[in-house]
């Protein structure tokens, strides 16, 4: 059975592209990725975006042999969390817990 990640579209996460060693060199000098509409929080890219901003090929390139996909999803949703516990929204910290109620996140 093949899960869907749930991605709010918040942008948090291509905000960080220039702490990521594979995407540092697609960063502004601000460390947001530059493939990154900054008024629609979109990637301009997205249909040929890095294999590392495409959570369902990376695991399918890297983590199936590893781990489950409902636990690779659980560990995404993680860092989606740090990231919006640190500079996202009351609604986007609302969405976040439900979807950690949704994948039985503790």
């Amino acid at each position: 059975m093949e899960l869907k990640f749930p991605c709010l579209a918040c942008g948090l996460c291509c905000r960080r592209a220039g702490t990521v060693p594979y995407l540092a060199d697609q960063a502004a000098e601000d460390g947001v990725c530059s493939h990154l509409d900054r008024q629609t929080q979109r990637c301009t890219i997205y249909t040929r975006r890095p294999l590392i901003c495409n959570v369902a090929a990376m695991y399918d390139a890297c983590f199936k042999e590893h781990i489950s996909e409902r636990e690779y999803i659980r560990e995404n949703l993680r860092i989606c969390r740090d990231l919006i516990a640190q500079s996202g929204t009351p609604e986007q910290l609302r969405q976040i817990v439900d979807l950690f109620k949704k994948y039985e996140i503790t």
